[in-house]
Protein backbone atom coordinates (compact mmCIF):
# COMPACT_ATOMS: atom_id res chain seq x y z
CA UNK A 1 0.00 0.00 0.00
CA UNK A 2 1.41 3.54 -1.13
CA UNK A 3 1.76 6.37 0.82
CA UNK A 4 -1.83 7.62 -0.91
CA UNK A 5 -3.50 4.66 -0.03
CA UNK A 6 -2.47 5.00 3.48
CA UNK A 7 -4.06 8.46 3.48
CA UNK A 8 -7.15 7.51 2.24
CA UNK A 9 -7.62 4.83 4.17
CA UNK A 10 -7.04 6.82 7.34
CA UNK A 11 -10.24 8.86 6.33
CA UNK A 12 -13.22 8.09 8.21
CA UNK A 13 -16.62 8.80 6.57
CA UNK A 14 -19.98 10.08 7.50
CA UNK A 15 -23.11 8.22 6.13
CA UNK A 16 -26.61 9.60 5.57
CA UNK A 17 -29.82 8.30 4.40
CA UNK A 18 -32.38 11.19 4.22
CA UNK A 19 -32.14 12.95 7.36
CA UNK A 20 -30.50 10.20 9.05
CA UNK A 21 -26.91 10.58 10.08
CA UNK A 22 -24.48 8.00 11.45
CA UNK A 23 -20.62 7.77 12.11
CA UNK A 24 -17.72 8.93 11.30
CA UNK A 25 -16.60 5.45 9.92
CA UNK A 26 -13.06 4.24 9.02
CA UNK A 27 -13.42 3.16 5.18
CA UNK A 28 -12.70 -0.47 5.74
CA UNK A 29 -16.13 -0.72 7.31
CA UNK A 30 -17.75 1.03 4.68
CA UNK A 31 -15.84 -1.23 1.92
CA UNK A 32 -17.01 -4.55 3.67
CA UNK A 33 -20.19 -3.52 4.04
CA UNK A 34 -20.93 -2.12 0.66
CA UNK A 35 -18.78 -5.50 -0.80
CA UNK A 36 -21.57 -7.89 1.50
CA UNK A 37 -24.44 -5.48 0.12
CA UNK A 38 -25.35 -4.43 3.74
CA UNK A 39 -24.76 -0.75 2.13
CA UNK A 40 -26.17 0.54 -0.81
CA UNK A 41 -24.56 2.66 -3.09
CA UNK A 42 -27.05 4.82 -3.12
CA UNK A 43 -25.96 5.78 0.64
CA UNK A 44 -24.87 9.77 0.35
CA UNK A 45 -21.02 9.82 2.12
CA UNK A 46 -19.03 13.17 3.88
CA UNK A 47 -15.44 12.64 4.59
CA UNK A 48 -14.79 13.74 8.31
CA UNK A 49 -14.25 17.51 8.26
CA UNK A 50 -15.89 18.21 5.10
CA UNK A 51 -19.10 19.37 4.17
CA UNK A 52 -19.39 18.22 0.85
CA UNK A 53 -21.37 14.98 0.92
CA UNK A 54 -21.66 12.30 -2.88
CA UNK A 55 -23.37 8.72 -3.25
CA UNK A 56 -20.76 6.25 -2.64
CA UNK A 57 -21.05 5.02 -5.61
CA UNK A 58 -19.50 8.45 -7.45
CA UNK A 59 -16.66 8.34 -4.55
CA UNK A 60 -13.35 7.03 -6.50
CA UNK A 61 -12.49 5.30 -3.18
CA UNK A 62 -15.65 3.29 -3.40
CA UNK A 63 -16.80 3.33 -6.93
CA UNK A 64 -15.55 0.23 -7.72
CA UNK A 65 -16.51 -1.70 -5.20
CA UNK A 66 -20.13 -0.12 -5.65
CA UNK A 67 -20.29 -1.48 -9.26
CA UNK A 68 -19.73 -4.97 -7.73
CA UNK A 69 -21.67 -4.87 -5.09
CA UNK A 70 -23.75 -8.30 -3.51
CA UNK A 71 -27.44 -8.12 -3.39
CA UNK A 72 -28.74 -5.76 -1.12
CA UNK A 73 -29.30 -7.19 2.80
CA UNK A 74 -31.35 -6.13 5.77
CA UNK A 75 -29.49 -2.70 6.29
CA UNK A 76 -26.73 -1.94 8.86
CA UNK A 77 -27.22 1.77 8.87
CA UNK A 78 -29.59 2.78 11.73
CA UNK A 79 -29.40 6.65 12.33
CA UNK A 80 -28.80 7.51 16.09
CA UNK A 81 -30.40 10.94 15.33
CA UNK A 82 -33.24 12.61 13.64
CA UNK A 83 -32.91 16.23 11.97
CA UNK A 84 -36.02 17.94 11.21
CA UNK A 85 -36.54 21.52 9.69
CA UNK A 86 -40.38 21.68 11.04
CA UNK A 87 -40.02 22.86 14.40
CA UNK A 88 -39.92 25.76 16.98
CA UNK A 89 -37.36 26.81 19.73
CA UNK A 90 -36.90 26.85 23.40
CA UNK A 91 -34.90 29.04 25.51
CA UNK A 92 -35.95 28.99 28.67
CA UNK A 93 -32.60 27.21 29.85
CA UNK A 94 -30.68 29.83 28.89
CA UNK A 95 -32.60 32.43 30.42
CA UNK A 96 -32.48 30.90 33.83
CA UNK A 97 -28.79 30.04 33.14
CA UNK A 98 -28.72 34.03 32.98
CA UNK A 99 -30.71 35.00 36.05
CA UNK A 100 -28.87 32.49 37.86
CA UNK A 101 -25.28 33.55 36.34
CA UNK A 102 -26.54 37.55 37.32
CA UNK A 103 -27.47 36.29 40.80
CA UNK A 104 -24.43 34.66 41.40
CA UNK A 105 -22.08 37.54 40.38
CA UNK A 106 -23.97 39.82 42.26
CA UNK A 107 -23.84 37.97 45.55
CA UNK A 108 -20.22 37.44 44.62
CA UNK A 109 -19.28 41.33 44.77
CA UNK A 110 -21.30 41.65 48.05
CA UNK A 111 -19.24 39.07 49.70
CA UNK A 112 -15.95 40.49 48.69
CA UNK A 113 -13.47 40.84 51.41
CA UNK A 114 -16.17 39.43 53.67
CA UNK A 115 -15.19 36.91 56.16
CA UNK A 116 -17.27 33.79 55.65
CA UNK A 117 -17.57 32.48 59.27
CA UNK A 118 -19.62 36.10 59.99
CA UNK A 119 -21.74 35.43 57.26
CA UNK A 120 -25.40 33.88 58.24
CA UNK A 121 -25.71 30.18 57.73
CA UNK A 122 -28.88 30.47 55.34
CA UNK A 123 -27.05 33.27 53.53
CA UNK A 124 -24.54 30.93 52.60
CA UNK A 125 -26.50 28.21 51.86
CA UNK A 126 -28.69 30.22 49.44
CA UNK A 127 -25.50 31.28 47.63
CA UNK A 128 -24.62 28.10 47.35
CA UNK A 129 -28.06 26.94 45.98
CA UNK A 130 -27.77 30.01 43.15
CA UNK A 131 -24.32 28.49 42.68
CA UNK A 132 -25.25 25.23 42.00
CA UNK A 133 -27.70 26.38 40.05
CA UNK A 134 -25.77 28.68 37.75
CA UNK A 135 -23.48 25.57 37.00
CA UNK A 136 -25.95 23.17 36.20
CA UNK A 137 -28.41 25.52 33.64
CA UNK A 138 -25.31 26.89 31.83
CA UNK A 139 -23.64 22.91 31.29
CA UNK A 140 -27.89 22.31 30.57
CA UNK A 141 -27.71 24.81 27.54
CA UNK A 142 -24.35 24.23 26.40
CA UNK A 143 -25.33 20.52 26.03
CA UNK A 144 -28.85 21.13 24.64
CA UNK A 145 -26.54 23.73 21.84
CA UNK A 146 -23.84 20.80 21.50
CA UNK A 147 -26.91 18.33 20.76
CA UNK A 148 -28.65 20.33 18.21
CA UNK A 149 -25.78 20.22 15.78
CA UNK A 150 -25.86 17.00 13.35
CA UNK A 151 -23.24 14.99 14.40
CA UNK A 152 -21.26 15.60 10.97
CA UNK A 153 -21.18 18.96 12.16
CA UNK A 154 -19.64 18.57 15.54
CA UNK A 155 -16.39 18.13 16.21
CA UNK A 156 -16.97 16.46 20.18
CA UNK A 157 -19.42 14.99 21.55
CA UNK A 158 -21.94 16.57 23.81
CA UNK A 159 -20.88 15.00 27.05
CA UNK A 160 -17.53 15.59 26.14
CA UNK A 161 -18.30 19.07 25.14
CA UNK A 162 -19.74 19.40 28.82
CA UNK A 163 -18.14 17.07 30.97
CA UNK A 164 -14.48 17.68 30.37
CA UNK A 165 -15.13 21.42 31.46
CA UNK A 166 -15.25 20.07 34.72
CA UNK A 167 -12.18 19.10 34.75
CA UNK A 168 -9.53 21.00 36.75
CA UNK A 169 -6.80 22.62 35.20
CA UNK A 170 -7.43 20.36 31.83
CA UNK A 171 -10.67 22.69 31.29
CA UNK A 172 -8.20 25.87 30.96
CA UNK A 173 -7.68 23.97 27.43
CA UNK A 174 -11.05 21.95 26.70
CA UNK A 175 -12.68 25.32 27.16
CA UNK A 176 -11.13 26.49 23.96
CA UNK A 177 -12.14 23.64 22.15
CA UNK A 178 -16.19 23.43 23.22
CA UNK A 179 -16.43 27.22 23.46
CA UNK A 180 -14.96 27.91 19.72
CA UNK A 181 -16.19 24.05 18.80
CA UNK A 182 -19.70 25.06 18.81
CA UNK A 183 -19.77 28.64 17.06
CA UNK A 184 -17.80 27.17 14.37
CA UNK A 185 -20.36 24.04 14.20
CA UNK A 186 -23.27 25.95 13.73
CA UNK A 187 -21.54 28.18 10.98
CA UNK A 188 -21.01 25.05 9.46
CA UNK A 189 -24.92 24.21 9.09
CA UNK A 190 -25.14 27.74 7.50
CA UNK A 191 -22.71 27.47 5.50
CA UNK A 192 -23.63 23.83 4.34
CA UNK A 193 -27.27 25.49 3.86
CA UNK A 194 -25.97 28.65 2.07
CA UNK A 195 -27.99 30.27 4.07
CA UNK A 196 -27.29 34.12 3.50
CA UNK A 197 -26.68 37.06 6.63
CA UNK A 198 -25.08 36.48 10.10
CA UNK A 199 -22.63 33.86 11.13
CA UNK A 200 -21.63 33.46 14.93
CA UNK A 201 -18.30 35.55 15.85
CA UNK A 202 -15.50 32.88 16.94
CA UNK A 203 -13.38 35.50 18.11
CA UNK A 204 -16.09 36.12 20.43
CA UNK A 205 -15.65 32.45 21.35
CA UNK A 206 -12.39 33.01 21.68
CA UNK A 207 -11.68 35.76 23.69
CA UNK A 208 -14.98 34.08 26.31
CA UNK A 209 -12.64 31.13 26.20
CA UNK A 210 -9.62 32.58 26.98
CA UNK A 211 -11.12 34.80 29.95
CA UNK A 212 -12.91 31.86 31.09
CA UNK A 213 -9.77 29.97 31.63
CA UNK A 214 -7.77 32.55 33.13
CA UNK A 215 -10.76 33.01 35.59
CA UNK A 216 -10.15 29.50 36.17
CA UNK A 217 -6.70 29.88 37.31
CA UNK A 218 -6.77 33.44 39.24
CA UNK A 219 -9.65 31.45 41.82
CA UNK A 220 -7.34 28.30 41.89
CA UNK A 221 -4.77 31.41 42.86
CA UNK A 222 -7.14 33.55 45.30
CA UNK A 223 -7.55 29.60 47.66
CA UNK A 224 -4.27 30.05 47.92
CA UNK A 225 -3.20 33.34 48.27
CA UNK A 226 -6.61 35.83 49.48
CA UNK A 227 -5.29 39.11 48.52
CA UNK A 228 -5.80 37.82 44.85
CA UNK A 229 -9.60 37.78 45.85
CA UNK A 230 -10.22 41.10 44.18
CA UNK A 231 -8.33 39.84 41.26
CA UNK A 232 -11.00 36.72 41.04
CA UNK A 233 -13.69 38.80 40.96
CA UNK A 234 -12.22 41.32 38.65
CA UNK A 235 -11.60 38.21 36.21
CA UNK A 236 -15.02 36.57 36.65
CA UNK A 237 -16.59 39.56 35.83
CA UNK A 238 -15.24 39.92 32.74
CA UNK A 239 -15.66 36.56 31.82
CA UNK A 240 -19.01 36.60 32.74
CA UNK A 241 -20.31 39.17 30.44
CA UNK A 242 -18.03 37.86 27.28
CA UNK A 243 -20.28 34.23 28.36
CA UNK A 244 -23.12 36.45 28.06
CA UNK A 245 -22.53 37.98 24.67
CA UNK A 246 -21.32 34.97 23.40
CA UNK A 247 -24.41 32.67 24.40
CA UNK A 248 -26.48 35.15 23.18
CA UNK A 249 -25.26 35.47 19.08
CA UNK A 250 -25.47 31.52 19.61
CA UNK A 251 -29.14 31.36 20.01
CA UNK A 252 -29.62 34.46 17.72
CA UNK A 253 -27.62 32.07 15.52
CA UNK A 254 -29.65 29.50 16.31
CA UNK A 255 -33.07 31.54 15.28
CA UNK A 256 -31.39 32.56 12.76
CA UNK A 257 -30.72 28.73 11.22
CA UNK A 258 -34.60 27.64 11.99
CA UNK A 259 -35.45 30.93 10.20
CA UNK A 260 -34.40 29.39 7.53
CA UNK A 261 -35.12 26.01 7.73
CA UNK A 262 -32.10 24.08 8.59
CA UNK A 263 -32.07 20.73 9.46
CA UNK A 264 -31.31 20.22 13.12
CA UNK A 265 -31.18 17.56 15.56
CA UNK A 266 -34.55 16.87 17.24
CA UNK A 267 -33.50 15.13 20.54
CA UNK A 268 -31.98 18.61 21.96
CA UNK A 269 -34.10 20.25 24.03
CA UNK A 270 -34.02 23.53 22.63
CA UNK A 271 -35.83 22.25 19.72
CA UNK A 272 -40.13 21.91 20.79
CA UNK A 273 -42.44 21.24 18.49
Amino acid sequence: MNQDQQEAAAIQWWLSAGKNTEGPFPMQDISGWLKSGQLSPDIMACPEGSTTWHRLRDIDEFAELAQTASAPQPPRFVANEALVTDYSLSFEILTAAIVFAVAFSVLNFLFLGVNPNTVVTVVLVVWLAIWIGAIATWAAFHYALWRILPSHFAMLQPNQAVGFLFIPFFNCYWVFRSYVGITKGLNAVADSEEIPGMRANTHLAWAAALFMAISFLVSFASSVYSYLEFFELFFALISFVLWLLMVLEQRRMVEHLAAHNAPLNSHSRLIKY
